[in-house]
């Protein structure tokens, strides 16, 4: 696993830190803490990371699967991809978060694990869609 991973979009440089793994909660037999919704499979899983804004990076078998940015990235782990409710899965609910939360799931049954790498930054948001215009990932949804 790799220390650093740098992007580069408009001739700037981006470093992004890793910053740790995700692994689904699991009983005292290694099963999975699940929540059932609408016949689909939800892990449950926290982190330590920064209370830090920037932009991070899930990473699994060295592809970016998925760009995010966070004011908070701590407070994204653990109260939005980590812990999905029925409100996620309404039509208007956070799909990203639900689709991500599966993925992690599906690839630990898989025996692999996310990886996540982290770039403090401040106005985040804007940075990512100019980094999303240059990079493609599996989850990010496409606008436009």
């Amino acid at each position: 696993m790799k220390n650093k991973i740098t992007l580069i979009s408009d001739s700037v440089t981006y470093d992004f830190i890793y910053i740790g793994t995700i692994k689904p909660k699991c009983d005292e037999k290694n099963n999975c803490i699940l929540t059932k919704i609408n016949n689909t499979d939800y892990c449950n899983f926290s982190v330590s990371f920064p209370e830090k804004e920037g932009i991070y990076l899930w990473v699994l078998d060295n592809q970016i699967e998925y760009i995010g940015n966070s004011i908070n990235i701590n407070h994204q782990f653990n109260s939005g991809f980590g812990t999905i409710t029925s409100r996620n899965c309404e039509k208007d609910g956070q799909s990203t978060n639900r689709n991500l939360n599966n993925a992690v799931y599906r690839e630990y049954q898989n025996g692999k694990l996310f990886a996540i790498y982290f770039c403090e930054i401040i106005n985040s948001k804007k940075v990512k869609s100019l980094i999303l215009k240059k990079y493609k990932t599996k989850y990010n949804k496409r606008r436009g």
